[in-house]
């Protein structure tokens, strides 16, 4: 069965069902601020117009948003669609993080041929949920639409103590530098997956 049989409607159902938050309970005092506020106090959400969400007095919110375009960031017929999935949202992780942020909710937008077998989206929200389990974030909404090739934009928000967030021009002469995994190894695992070969000598 590809998208085009399944409808907008109902995989914006089949979404919604996999991904909807459980009512808010009454607040619990005894857990920190910090933490209920990581947990996500949501008010609306998937299959209202917008989400609708609090801030506690004392943060800023962060957004970013990050685009992964087939034959360009993946390859459909090498890369699986959880892979794809959980990278679209690590990328907006990483960017909410490198500002000194937490990430709380996300938006994703999905474009994708009608002709796209279900399971290659089930395998892509698969990956999506992991996502969420890993960094416990929530999704909030989103949209789709019908592209000759997939389309996969994400956008996040965190939050971040006011006056706080890390900045790049706040960068000076004597700071450390943090960074996570290889750098470069998600390039040079795209090109690998393209050409069949890294014969270039500068690569190591």
């Amino acid at each position: 069965m590809n998208l085009r049989d399944i409808g907008e409607g109902a995989l914006i159902r089949k979404i919604r069902e996999r991904f909807a938050l459980p009512p808010l309970p009454p607040p619990d005092r005894s857990v920190p601020e910090a933490r209920r506020v990581k947990a996500g106090e949501v008010h609306a959400g998937i299959g209202d117009d917008a989400a609708v969400f609090d801030l506690p007095p004392g943060y800023s919110a962060v957004f970013c948003s990050d685009l992964l375009a087939e034959n360009t960031h993946f390859l459909r017929n090498l890369h699986p669609p959880d892979s794809v999935g959980y990278k679209s949202i690590a990328a907006n992780v990483s960017d909410v993080a490198a500002m000194g942020g937490i990430p709380m909710h996300f938006l994703i937008s999905l474009a994708a041929p009608g002709d796209l077998d279900f399971s290659w989206i089930e395998g892509f929200l698969d990956g999506v949920e992991r996502a969420c389990r890993d960094f416990e974030i929530s999704l909030l909404g989103g949209d789709s639409s019908s592209a000759g090739s997939i389309f996969v934009d994400v956008s996040m928000i965190g939050r971040v103590r006011s006056s706080q967030a890390i900045r790049r021009s706040g960068a000076k002469s004597g700071d450390a530098v943090y960074v996570t995994g290889r750098l470069g190894s998600s390039a040079l695992g795209l090109r690998l997956l393209k050409t069949g070969t890294l014969d270039d000598p500068a690569v190591r």
